[in-house]
């Protein structure tokens, strides 16, 4: 497994070492993150947000210095884009997604240039998701909007009532889960945005997650 890593305005991409049975050894201190660094980059600006990887190429959005990606076996610049994100990126689809102040856009991975970009009618109020060809994108007008993620067009639009702060998790292949500060939670049909159902729960409910055939909230 190998995952990045910030600090400050350094990004380390580590190599986290799998666990197995082996023989018994005498005891010895255990790092807290068994991991070798594969390669350390300085950055000339610390992130803005938390960053994307694919198989090819780690991205990061850097503060007042837009998005950069490097390669991620070398970790060898690629390219630089000068949007400024506060949101943190996301890959899906074979594009890389990143939220602005007031327009989403899609990029193309490997040399950064913009697909596609879609207006924003109201504020973000979690980061964006891609699940099953789509953007998942939450509005604070209450609407959750879902675009194609090939070119942006709008798939559906549903409107929720009340703003939902957390990123939704998907609780099958064709249905999506979103907790409400109301504490409701709904589940919307990922192809056309359909209510599936609908409960409501005492007190504030924690971000929506999945375990294998399960979803699972707190409260």
């Amino acid at each position: 497994m190998v995952t990045p890593r910030y600090c400050g305005g350094v990004i380390v991409l580590l190599a986290v070492a799998g666990l197995g049975v082996g023989p018994k050894l005498p005891p010895e201190p255990t790092a807290i993150l068994p991991a070798e660094p594969v390669w350390t980059k300085t950055l000339e600006a610390p992130p803005s947000a938390g960053g994307a990887m694919d198989e090819a190429r780690v991205y990061v959005p850097l503060e007042a210095a837009g998005v950069r990606a490097f390669r991620r076996d070398t970790g060898e610049p690629v390219w630089s884009e000068p949007a400024d994100t506060r949101w943190p990126l996301v890959v899906g689809g074979g594009l890389l997604y990143a939220a602005l102040p007031d327009e989403l856009r899609a990029h193309d991975p490997a040399n950064g240039q913009m697909r596609w970009s879609y207006r924003l009618e109201a504020a973000l109020t979690a980061a964006l998701a891609w699940m099953g060809g789509r953007v998942i994108v939450l509005l604070e007008t209450g609407n959750v909007v879902a675009l194609r993620d090939h070119d942006g067009q709008v798939a559906w639009t549903r409107a929720i009532g009340v703003p939902a702060r957390y990123v939704p998790a998907a609780i099958s292949d064709t249905a999506i889960v979103l907790t409400l500060a109301d504490s409701r939670v709904v589940a919307l049909d990922l192809a056309t945005g359909e209510l599936q159902w609908e409960r409501t729960f005492e007190g504030t409910l924690s971000p929506p997650a999945r375990g294998r055939d399960r979803g699972m909230l707190g409260s």
